[in-house]
């Protein structure tokens, strides 16, 4: 009878959660909706991503109501994008298209990452974060990114670049993580599982160190957030921490948009937050054994 009385309480919980991600998810849609002047490409593809995640999800009515809100919006993108492309346009369209290579990721295992002493200080992390040999930089990012979805021709300077064991940091190991997950996908490159445990395990140490040794991440909040996607999208369910997700939840405006400052929405947090919150409420949807606790309402420590 206690197991009885355990499990059903665990199933109230569970479910609980799982409608505070979906409505928060149709809030954050809804703001796109009806603020369409404030989405971009960084959004779209957040959102584009959100799609293939709910997609993988049973077809309930719910979940197929907030699909059809994701598919509207990037139709409006692009329309409002029709006639002037940037190559950010370019590459999330191409992405858009090939959406479907998405669809055949798994969730979800758990990969036990060790912390250690990363950086000795914030200084030096700093430092190796601006360096111009981290790389790759944003542009370099989007040209590599291009190459991979655009017929799979991946040029010499790509192949150094992007080379997984080569030390990055900051958003240069992230989008490093999406060029690999993509030439895997699109390309069949073999070896992700490999190369993704190598870039989550840095991302894991960054994400662990700012957590700790930053008092104000203010300016960090959208690396941090395009971190936790990203790997748990991977698979790692090492980052799907309650107290990350939380504040994740408390980054979020009434308004349904995002905001480092807590002032301004911003277009590219609110799209990794779409993204963010899809995951959060598929892997809770499938039943994984993640340790989701208390609905969320407890009051936690901030980032």
């Amino acid at each position: 009878m206690l197991v009885v009385k355990l499990l059903l309480i665990f199933a109230i919980v569970q479910c609980s959660s799982l409608n505070i991600f979906l409505s928060k998810l149709d809030n954050l849609l809804d703001f796109c909706l009806m603020n369409q002047n404030s989405v971009d490409s960084g959004t779209v593809l957040g959102i584009s991503f959100a799609k293939v995640i709910l997609l993988k999800t049973d077809n309930e009515a719910e979940i197929q109501g907030l699909i059809n809100k994701c598919e509207s919006i990037v139709e409006n993108y692009y329309l409002s994008t029709y006639t002037t492309s940037s190559r950010s346009d370019v590459i999330v369209k191409t992405i858009i298209r090939s959406s479907n290579h998405l669809l055949r990721f798994p969730l979800g295992h758990a990969a036990n990452f060790k912390r250690r002493n990363a950086f000795k200080s914030l200084e030096e992390y700093l430092k190796l974060s601006n360096d111009v040999q981290n790389q790759p930089n944003g542009d370099q990012s989007d040209a590599c990114l291009l190459e991979t979805l655009k017929g799979c021709a991946i040029s010499n300077e790509c192949r150094r670049i992007e080379n997984y064991r080569r030390k990055s940091f900051n958003y240069s190991l992230t989008h490093k993580l999406i060029f690999h997950l993509f030439n895997h996908l699109i390309c069949k490159a073999d070896n992700f599982d490999n190369i993704s445990h190598k870039l989550c395990s840095d991302i894991y140490q960054e994400l662990n160190f700012m957590v700790d040794k930053v008092s104000d991440v203010r300016e960090l909040k959208d690396l941090m957030m395009e971190q936790i996607f990203l790997c748990g999208f991977s698979g790692f369910n090492d980052f799907l921490k309650n107290d990350w997700i939380k504040s994740i939840i408390m980054w979020q405006f009434n308004l349904g948009c995002f905001s480092y400052d807590n002032f301004n929405c911003s277009s590219h947090m609110t799209g990794v937050g779409a993204a963010n919150l899809a995951l959060f409420g598929a892997v809770l949807h499938e039943g994984n054994s993640v340790n989701f606790e208390n609905n969320f309402q407890v009051k936690t420590k901030k980032f």
